[in-house]
């Protein structure tokens, strides 16, 4: 893994990150090495592939580029799913959760959330979104309190904060959208 390899990756699908000075770029870059290297990414349903786990880490470090602590440590497992998936006893089909076994996401709908960025239905910002705030709001001795009340600013700003699902017929179902806000955070 060299920085040349990480800057094609990333410079070919985050608009943020192509905006950065190249100090920043450099700094970014250093953050998603590390990310990626602390974490344990499964495939599940498709081939091993290098661009899957530095993609989600990019995300992981831009949505927290501005945070001391990124590393969402929480977190140690990535699955990284073909498609949309059940979750035991739901009917609904997911592209993506966050739960205490791991960050889910849907490797054909990351690559749609991209294809699109006008839309702003971006699965990997959506749960890596959610990872980042049960990170900091899960322990009340160990809470980013600038986080906690920047947090709570969102959805004075841009509405009610829900989730991604699809149901059976595979037509998206969602209010305003964190993933939307973050998409255009810092920018």
């Amino acid at each position: 893994d060299t920085i040349n390899d990480y800057n094609e990756i990333i410079s070919g699908h985050l608009p943020y990150f192509n905006g950065l000075t190249e100090e920043e770029k450099l700094r970014f870059i250093k953050r998603v090495y590390r990310f990626h290297h602390a974490k344990h990414f499964h495939f599940v349903g498709l081939a091993e592939q290098k661009e899957g786990p530095v993609l989600i880490s990019a995300v992981a470090i831009q949505i927290s580029f501005g945070l001391r602590k990124y590393m969402l440590s929480y977190f140690k497992d990535i699955y990284i799913t073909a498609d949309a998936y059940h979750l035991h006893g739901a009917s609904e089909l997911y592209v993506g959760h966050v739960s205490p076994k791991g960050i889910y996401i849907s490797w054909k709908h990351f690559l749609e959330g991209f294809a699109d960025q006008s839309d702003g239905f971006n699965v990997a910002y959506h749960e890596l979104a959610h990872a980042v705030h049960r990170e900091n709001f899960m322990d009340e001795g160990g809470e980013d309190w600038e986080f906690r009340e920047d947090f709570a600013k969102l959805s004075h700003v841009y509405g009610p904060l829900t989730s991604l699902r699809l149901s059976l017929r595979g037509k998206a179902t969602c209010g305003v959208m964190l993933f939307r806000t973050l998409m255009s955070f810092g920018q």
